[in-house]
């Protein structure tokens, strides 16, 4: 198990939305320690960048995939339905994040 130490950088708690000096450890792809002065088997120097542990941007559109207006308001609604189950297994079998690890896309 190797540990990764992301240093010299500033952390955003998102607990209480405050940026503040720190670290950030992570060991088997998950974040193990958050705080200052830690030690580690790597060290990354992150000087100058803000870190968001834990917080990913998993937004996205699956209601539509195409801005008509036109053509929304001449077909029935109920048609977006079934755009949104293409668009959801596209997204989920592209093994985009958070859907994907480093040995692909996840099932189930």
């Amino acid at each position: 198990m190797t540990r990764t130490v992301l240093s010299g950088g500033q952390v955003f708690d998102a607990h209480s939305g405050t940026i503040s000096a720190g670290d950030v450890a992570v060991e088997d792809d998950r974040i193990a320690d958050v705080g200052s002065g830690l030690d580690g088997d790597e060290q990354v120097d992150v000087s100058g960048r803000t870190l968001l542990p834990g917080l990913f941007d998993c937004h996205t559109h699956v209601m539509i995939s195409h801005v008509d207006i036109w053509k929304m308001l001449q077909r029935p609604f109920s048609l977006v339905f079934y755009e949104t189950e293409q668009n959801l297994r596209a997204t989920l079998t592209s093994g985009s994040p958070p859907f994907a690890t480093r040995e692909g896309p996840t099932s189930g």
